[in-house]
């Protein structure tokens, strides 16, 4: 399905164009981005061919089609040179879990998006699909302070020895199903990633998942 501007070339900017699976991704989900694109351009921004935008944790490369409007290119996970395609089904589908995610806790919490070329820390010992606790640090600047660790009380996480630097677009590939959880913020601990229903803390407390919300259904469903 497509999406297209409509306002841009009221600024005289280009159109953008949006490309989307409208099975994976609700149309709302799409009109939204139009609309916050229309905004960007209202109020000044001017989008450039091979410029990137961060959208959720995905980091979308601009596009130029040969009929002279814009669209929005998004990366392939597991690509390596990173290879992007015309659309944004995969960007809309991360930031709506992500978003979901933050508000399957009561109180709700607010996003802070990690980028997908940011880095994190990894046990030596663990392939990340394996990963059975991650938590976060403050973030800064290219490290996004996610760490990825293993279930092995014996296996010492603060020895600079056993952990090892990498991306998150490296994480996301290996294990998509993580993705989901990247926005949570600094001072979170994820517990049990490979059980149904994960522990969630926060500043040390455990965080209680809102029955009906999308984490309870998704962990029903596990």
């Amino acid at each position: 399905m497509e999406i297209r501007t409509t306002a841009c070339s009221l600024k005289g900017h280009p159109e953008i164009v949006l490309r989307f699976d409208e099975e994976s991704v609700p149309e709302i989900d799409a009109k939204w981005l139009a609309s916050f694109l229309e905004s960007a351009v209202s109020e000044g921004r001017r989008f450039q061919p091979s410029e990137t935008l961060q959208i959720g944790w995905t980091v979308n490369k601009i596009g130029q089609s040969s009929a002279g409007s814009l669209t929005l290119l998004e990366p392939v996970l597991g690509t390596q040179p990173i290879v992007f395609v015309d659309s944004v089904t995969g960007t809309l589908l991360h930031l709506r879990q992500e978003r979901d995610v933050a508000e399957s806790f009561s109180p709700t919490i607010e996003p802070v998006f990690a980028s997908m070329r940011q880095s994190a820390l990894a046990c030596r010992n663990l392939f990340i699909s394996q990963a059975g606790v991650m938590a976060r640090d403050e973030p800064g600047g290219t490290d996004s302070g996610w760490f990825f660790g293993c279930d092995d009380q014996d296996h010492d996480h603060n020895e600079p020895a056993n952990l090892v630097r990498v991306s998150l677009f490296q994480v996301g590939s290996q294990n998509p199903a993580l993705i989901k959880y990247l926005a949570l913020p600094a001072g979170t601990v994820i517990r049990d990633l490979t059980a149904a229903r994960p522990r969630f803390f926060l500043s040390g407390r455990q965080q209680q998942i809102v029955s009906g919300s999308y984490l309870d259904q998704l962990c029903s469903r596990g």
